[in-house]
């Protein structure tokens, strides 16, 4: 089966009550948005669960996973031993996983007891897993876990290590949901834990603009200076998830961004279902060549590709180069849908 439902997820134990006391008011949206992504998983009827996190066990060349069962952690790195969680591990998920990696040559290492004693790391779970494991938790949802961790690969690489799971996960006859864990910028205020940067809020907005429009592979493209100056921690998790998300229509919904404390908070949800637009220019050029004829906008449609705007399509063959590029200043159809379709068409032929 394909993904069920995925989401982005900052994980700043702040917004955990036990441990934001009085700041809690700071951080409303993001803690109602957090239980509003606990409900839309816990409805899902899911099996599993894939975490992807930046504060595991990182290594330079590797993708990881801990392989413990059962999986535990708790927040006494932030005062709170008393906050613990324990959930399965999906063994079999996690084996397949690596095979299929290994298969293709990407980088990726299961973490047992012994591992983790070798490399001198801790084998309990990390805050960019407890935090979203919180609120799935508070709405009564208990599934199996597989934690996985980012590695300093390529972002190429990275999302192509998303397509491989992609394609274990729709072989696979579990319900699964995904949550890549991540803050956006460290350096939104001076008073930041990690010192200011103008290129901060720049950094978000585009992030955001882009999981708006659901056009993730976008991420790929992001100015190299411009990451290194947001100093997020979000964006090897979400290229992961874009990977994961490629090969299968979806609709994406912002449900908050904040950051008052110097750090993007972002939740977003992608629910499959609804074409991309990327995907939409696709199917609009197969069809034309195959029928001769312009298709009409699919019945179900995301509230980004209903509105009414102009749109430009270009198309580039394998090497980069440009092939057509066709768009409209204003709208001339019904929706953005028709807008894409048409110009898709016209850039093509």
């Amino acid at each position: 089966m394909p993904v069920e439902i995925a989401a982005l997820a900052p994980h700043p134990p702040i917004i955990i009550p036990e441990i934001g006391g009085p700041d809690l008011e700071k951080v409303q949206e993001t803690i109602r948005s957090m239980e509003e992504l606990g409900q839309a998983f816990a409805a899902g009827n899911l099996d599993t669960i894939i975490t992807i996190s930046p504060h595991g066990p990182v290594f330079s060349e590797v993708i990881s996973s801990l392989d413990v069962d059962p999986l535990r952690g708790s927040f006494a790195n932030f005062g709170r031993p008393e906050i613990e969680m324990q959930v399965g591990l999906d063994g079999q998920l996690s084996m397949e996983i690596e095979q299929s990696l290994a298969r293709e040559n990407i980088p990726f290492r299961r973490l047992d007891k012994e591992e983790c004693r070798r490399y001198r790391i801790s084998p309990e779970l990390d805050h960019g897993v407890l935090v979203p494991l919180y609120f799935l938790q508070e709405q009564g949802l208990e599934v199996d876990l597989i934690p996985i961790n980012i590695g300093l690969l390529p972002y190429e690489q990275l999302f192509e290590a998303g397509q491989i799971l992609q394609k274990v996960m729709a072989a696979s006859s579990r319900r699964i949901g995904v949550i890549a864990s991540g803050d956006l910028s460290h350096r939104l205020l001076p008073t930041a834990p990690a010192g200011y940067s103008p290129r901060g809020q720049e950094f978000d907005e585009q992030v955001m603009k882009i999981i708006e429009e659901g056009q993730l592979e976008r991420l790929k493209d992001l100015d190299k200076d411009l990451i290194n100056k947001a100093g997020e921690c979000a964006l090897r998790p979400l290229l992961i998830l874009a990977g994961i998300l490629s090969e299968q229509d979806f609709s994406s919904a912002v449900l908050s961004y904040e950051g008052p404390f110097g750090v993007g908070y972002g939740v977003a949800l992608f629910a499959p279902g609804s074409v991309s637009p990327p995907d939409l220019a696709r199917q609009a050029v197969q069809n034309y060549l195959e029928k001769g004829e312009i298709m009409e906008p699919p019945p179900q449609l995301s509230e980004f590709l209903e509105k009414k705007a102009g749109a430009f399509v270009s198309i580039k063959d394998r090497k980069g180069n440009l092939r057509g590029c066709i768009g409209t200043l204003e709208p001339t159809q019904k929706n953005l849908a028709g807008e894409i379709i048409r110009n898709a068409v016209q850039s093509a032929f």
